[in-house]
């Protein structure tokens, strides 16, 4: 059984708009009925604060995503453009899976409107890992970012989680994923560009394997864990053999 309560507020001119939606969703859930889900909504005194409760007595079945009326609930935000707390809270229900906090903006602009959100914890896939981030460091890169003077170095993704360096220790990988261990610590560094939608202002992220690099500690035990015998013959990379570098790991 998993429960979550997302509690947010609307603008006064959408309030009346967000509650009719909300009505229309326990009108459709009384008349389907769907079994293992248990909900409530509030609208507080104040008119502009709602409060929604789910419960699922199963996790990987929801039966609130298949339901029009909640489809439509979450169109009419996206489509309006209102990528704050409202949004974010209806993703949260369609998920149920508030599993980590990050730090984001629903908009660019100053850093004061940075605030802390719930998320769902990201699942690792092929040639990737997740890291339980431990530090991140804002940049100037970031700030631009975040201001709107440098949007091509990160996707227009709302809310918008930056920060590109972070250490922390790897906690699951994904297949085809070889050199990188849970539990290994690591930092790294992740992409400049449109394309890139992670970001390490959160408690946990996304990394490809090529993106990482174990710190000096773990490095250094596990090159003197494999070094040869003494006696043995070593081979050396030299400057025409293609020696170089590498990364923590390696994918197939």
């Amino acid at each position: 059984m998993k429960t979550i309560m997302v509690r947010y507020k609307t603008l006064e001119a959408q309030a009346d708009t967000n509650a009719a939606l909300v009505r229309a969703v326990f009108e459709e859930l009384g008349a389907c009925a769907p079994k293992g889900l248990r909900y409530a909504s509030y609208r507080l005194p104040d008119g502009v604060t709602f409060v929604h409760i789910a419960t699922l007595e199963t996790p990987d079945e929801n039966p609130l995503v298949a339901l029009p009326s909640f489809k439509a609930f979450q169109n009419d935000h996206k489509a309006a453009g209102r990528y704050g707390a409202v949004s974010r809270g209806l993703l949260w229900l369609a998920s149920l899976a508030p599993d980590m906090k990050a730090m984001a903006a629903a908009s660019y602009g100053p850093l004061e409107r940075i605030a802390q959100i719930d998320a769902a914890l990201p699942t690792p896939g092929r040639d990737e890992v997740r890291v339980r981030v431990v530090a991140s460091a804002l940049n100037p890169a970031d700030y631009k970012v975040l201001l709107g003077a440098l949007k091509f170095l990160h996707a227009r993704n709302r809310p918008l989680i930056v920060c590109y360096d972070f250490s922390g220790t790897v906690d699951a990988i994904g297949p085809s994923v070889a050199g990188v261990s849970v539990g290994d610590d690591v930092f790294g560094f992740l992409p400049y560009g449109p394309g890139n939608t992670r970001g390490a202002f959160a408690e946990s992220l996304i990394a490809r394997c090529d993106e990482i690099a174990l710190n000096l500690r773990q490095y250094l035990t596990r090159t003197l864990r494999r070094r040869p015998p003494p006696g043995s013959r070593q081979f050396k990379p030299s400057a025409t053999s293609g020696g170089s570098a590498r990364a923590a790991g390696t994918c197939s």
